[in-house]
């Protein structure tokens, strides 16, 4: 293994980067261009606000501003970027912690984790030779149903890993607790541990909370005077117990190897800062979800609001699970691409954002009955061969105050007459004449 590659380029171009993936072979097709120096600073849309109509940047060798067109815009800058963008763009509602409505910023989600340092006078490491493939890691008390995390008192789950990944000699200083911080001992003891010791540490995962959010700083701006997005960001108790029990296990773990001296491991209970550098796991922000009222992003990671726009990235995920977000990011990146290209035939939402009550639906001929989510609204869903999509119409146009306070309950009568009947959330009992053949609002009476 080469220990010296992850913060570095690779002389062997052995990477599995995108400037080594992926780039070069988009390079080679005549209809890609790779701008670089170009910074984006908003998405342009249309007067109705319906879809995009491409973007603003900025060429930062010369200042020089453009707007370049699209067709489909993806946004794919980093997690914290992306929601920037969508944010500065005016695309989505901004979520108001207090009112708990919007959807541009919810559900920011860091990792946790604690961790021990074990040091060793019997053992050398080589952990400048060391990577990731080569560490050690227990899932026990996360993917496994048997862990019982009641009497813990947290949801969620963490990994413990061992090992080394990158111990470069000067970005790697561990030290013996007790040490002084400066001087002719701290060097002494930088020397040996560096060779010495080994970490046991934990990765957690961090549910969403109403109070943790991306918005727009009301003071601070970029280089463009553009407000930056601001990070309100805290563990809440979930992650405090979740921390404590991974320490637990983590110290008990270390003891069993008999190290020379151990720095135990400690939840993180003290506010959360930024400093010193944790991880760049950063999730949430324009989570992906069932329907326009709950999230950004449909489950292709497509707009609701503009419905040629695309969001790929870890902002997607309503939480933050224990394990990294790079494998699911890929992964997302590779369906939502599938997704584009049924798109390209038909430019339409993916996904009805009508959405669909808790309720079982009827099946009448070719077409499916379904009460839309608030329960006032009856509608139909039906595959069109012309457009390829399937389309939805409001059965209840005409006669809306018909289901007032709700449908909670359907059946579908087939003879003599077709007939769907309702149960009113008040027990009244309403029927709607359905044929297709005859007309395409059937009322509803």
């Amino acid at each position: 293994y080469c220990g010296f590659c992850q913060r570095f380029g690779c002389e062997a171009n052995a990477k599995g980067s995108a400037h080594i993936t992926v780039i070069p072979i988009a390079m080679a097709s005549p209809n890609f261009e790779l701008r670089a120096n170009s910074w984006v600073t908003q998405v342009l849309k249309d007067p109705a606000g319906k879809k995009v109509t491409g973007v603003r940047y900025t060429n930062l060798m010369n200042g020089e501003e453009y707007e370049q067109p699209a067709g489909i815009v993806l946004l794919t800058a980093y997690a914290i970027n992306n929601v920037h963008l969508m944010l500065l763009s005016g695309i989505g509602e901004p979520y108001d912690p207090v009112s708990q409505k919007g959807v541009i910023g919810k559900n920011y989600c860091y990792q946790t984790g604690v961790g021990a340092n074990l040091f060793f006078d019997d053992h050398n490491f080589n952990p400048f030779m060391s990577a990731g493939g080569s560490n050690h890691t227990i899932d026990d008390f996360n993917a496994n149903w048997d862990f019982d995390r009641g009497p813990h008192g947290f949801v969620g789950g963490f990994t413990i890993g061992a090992g080394f990944n990158t111990s470069l000699p000067i970005g790697n200083r561990p030290v013996p607790s007790g040490t002084p911080a400066w001087g002719t001992a701290w060097k002494a003891a930088q020397a040996k541990s560096y060779q010495t010791a080994m970490n046991i540490g934990s990765s957690g995962s961090v549910m969403a909370n109403r109070y943790n959010y991306f918005d727009l700083d009301p003071t601070y701006k970029n280089a463009f005077g553009q407000p930056l997005m601001r990070m309100t960001f805290d563990y809440k108790d979930n992650e405090h117990r979740m921390g404590r029990h991974a320490a637990e296990k983590i110290n008990a773990l270390a003891k069993t190897m008999n190290p020379t001296h151990l720095n135990e491991a400690s939840a993180r209970t003290e506010p959360w800062t930024v400093v010193p550098y944790q991880s760049t796991h950063n999730t949430g922000g324009t989570i992906m979800g069932s329907s326009p009222g709950n999230s950004a992003l449909n489950k292709y990671l497509q707009s609701w609001d503009c419905h040629n726009l695309f969001v790929v990235g870890a902002n997607v995920f309503p939480h933050n699970a224990s394990y990294n977000p790079t494998g699911p990011v890929g992964a997302l990146a590779y369906w939502t691409a599938e997704a584009i290209k049924r798109y390209s035939k038909n430019p339409a939402p993916l996904v009805s954002a009508f959405g669909s009550r808790n309720m079982i639906p009827l099946r009448v001929g070719e077409a499916v009955l379904f009460v839309q989510r608030a329960g006032l609204k009856l509608r139909d869903m039906v595959y069109d061969s012309m457009s390829e999509k399937f389309t939805s119409s409001d059965q209840t146009v005409f006669a809306d105050h018909i289901t007032q306070g709700g449908i909670v309950q359907m059946v579908y009568q087939q003879e003599p007459y077709s007939v769907c009947w309702g149960l009113r959330q008040d027990g009244l009992l309403v029927a709607m004449t359905y044929s297709r053949e005859q007309y395409q609002n059937p009322p509803f009476g």
